[in-house]
């Protein structure tokens, strides 16, 4: 696992506050073009006439008159896309997408959103729990990073961009897209390292699922792949673009199909002769055994789709998104109320709710429902309400939680000890205690904690670097 500085943001491009596409220096390249070609118009197209029929023969040009179209071609394309980027910038807050060991969070200039790696839905019966999945179909397809998020009771689907943005946003890319999906994949990975991942994703991120490290290998199959079917296209084009007298229409319709036959085969033939070298499988034995040398053990008990309905929903884009902040928007309102209604139906509350509730808003205290609430929410609330103590049910506090509470808030060390002991703890539980109570380092097997740990760890208390039993950690730019 490569050592990463937290948190790692996003960047976006802005241009006397307004937020513009990240690809916006594309569009004075092309500029610089169209006027170079515009400054030197007659050359240029003689030039153009000249070598033309050696390429495309079936093409006849009187006079240049045709090949006087392109540069204006080229200046209305840049016009529809000055007039795109136009329409997709904004004023105001950038967007803004954070990553953290522990979660994701996303900006959209007014409200924030946080997905917890731990809440990641596991799909089992070998199926992908994070893959790519197409939106729509035809023109309009575009393909998304699809997971099953839990939301209470339930898991919902969720859907990102390839900018790592919630679908349904009207958002620019950033300029770091690149470095922000490679953190964010690897990140993810270490916090929870069973997670099946799709072979697409570990090449848009460009990302080995063997080593973890920079790789072009999965992406340049692809890419292949992606040649051998436009060049298939080409073909049939071509035959299209032949003069009609040179052919009948039953020798035309067999060269047709000779060229898509011939890139299907094509594409088979490399994927039985380059697919082991070119791509490689994320899930295959060898690749998991080497993925969990570098990454530890699994995340214990993870939730399974099982025992979670599937809330879904025919909307692919707001809908999803409106569903998630829905609880946020609820709680929102209620934080922001001073006068809250004595009837309220404090019932509807579950304990993800409470738990955002009296975090921003103590006074409401006396109207929750303890017994909803889990351990983690206990884990981040006492180290702030510790007289809430005594409406804890201890027995519902896993070793990550303990971890997590007595980092913060050592005064419960006597509790923790009365109910799980410093052998119960893994290594991500004893990197996060470490981090903040470097003191507690005699308890601690450091043969538990991995690269990974130690790397977060490090980072935070440098001085616990000569304890590290492990060879030194790889840097960033590996």
């Amino acid at each position: 696992m490569l050592q990463q500085n937290f948190p790692v943001k996003s960047v976006s491009s802005i241009f006397f506050g307004w937020v513009i596409p990240a690809w916006w220096h594309w569009l004075i390249f092309l500029a610089c073009i169209d006027v170079f070609w515009f400054a030197h118009l007659e050359q240029i197209n003689s030039r153009l006439d000249s070598i033309s029929p050696e390429f495309i023969s079936t093409l006849f040009f009187s006079e240049n008159s045709e090949i006087y179209f392109l540069p204006s071609a080229l200046a209305i394309g840049l016009f529809c896309m000055a007039l795109f980027m136009l329409l997709i910038s904004h004023r105001g807050p950038a967007h803004e997408t954070t990553i953290f060991p522990d979660r994701l969070e996303f900006f959209d200039g007014k409200n924030r959103q946080v997905l917890r790696w731990k809440d990641i839905i596991i799909q089992g019966e070998d199926r992908d729990d994070i893959c790519s999945e197409t939106i729509d179909a035809g023109k309009s397809s575009y393909s998304v990073i699809r997971m099953d998020v839990r939301d209470a009771q339930h898991r919902t689907p969720m859907r990102l961009s390839y900018n790592l943005s919630p679908v349904g946003r009207n958002i620019p890319g950033y300029r770091n897209k690149a470095e922000i999906r490679r953190a964010w994949l690897l990140t993810l990975l270490h916090a929870r390292p069973e997670l099946r991942i799709d072979l697409n994703i570990y090449a848009a991120c460009k990302v080995s699922p063997a080593t973890l490290k920079y790789s072009l290998h999965n992406t340049l199959g692809l890419w292949i792949y992606a040649a051998v079917a436009t060049l298939t296209l080409a073909a049939t084009g071509y035959t299209v673009a032949l003069p009609p007298g040179e052919m009948d229409v039953w020798n035309f319709m067999i060269t047709i199909a000779s060229c898509i036959t011939a890139g299907i085969v094509s594409v088979f033939v490399l994927a039985q002769a380059l697919g082991k070298y070119l791509l490689i499988d994320p899930e295959s034995p060898s690749v998991r055994a080497a993925r969990r040398r570098l990454l530890g053990p699994d995340m214990p008990k993870p939730y399974l789709a099982s025992t979670y309905p599937l809330i879904s929903s025919k909307a692919h884009l707001t809908s999803d998104h409106a569903a998630l902040s829905k609880r946020q928007q609820r709680i929102e309102n209620l934080i922001n109320n001073p006068k809250i209604p004595a009837d309220y139906p404090w019932d509807d509350l579950d304990g993800d709710d409470w738990y955002l509730l009296i975090n921003k808003r103590p006074d409401l205290a006396p109207h929750c429902r303890w017994k909803l609430l889990d351990g983690e929410a206990w884990a981040f609330l006492l180290p702030e309400q510790p007289d809430w103590a005594e409406h804890c049910d201890w027995r519902k506090l896993e070793p990550g939680d303990w971890a997590t509470l007595i980092s913060a808030a050592p005064q419960f060390d006597d509790i923790f000890l009365q109910h799980i002991g410093w052998g119960d703890f893994d290594g991500t539980d004893w990197a996060t205690l470490l981090a903040n109570r470097p003191a507690l380092l005699p308890h601690c097997n450091l043969q538990l904690l991995d690269s990974g740990n130690w790397a977060y760890l490090i980072y935070f208390q440098p001085d616990l670097a000569q304890h590290c039993p492990l060879r030194p950690l790889p840097d960033s730019h590996d």
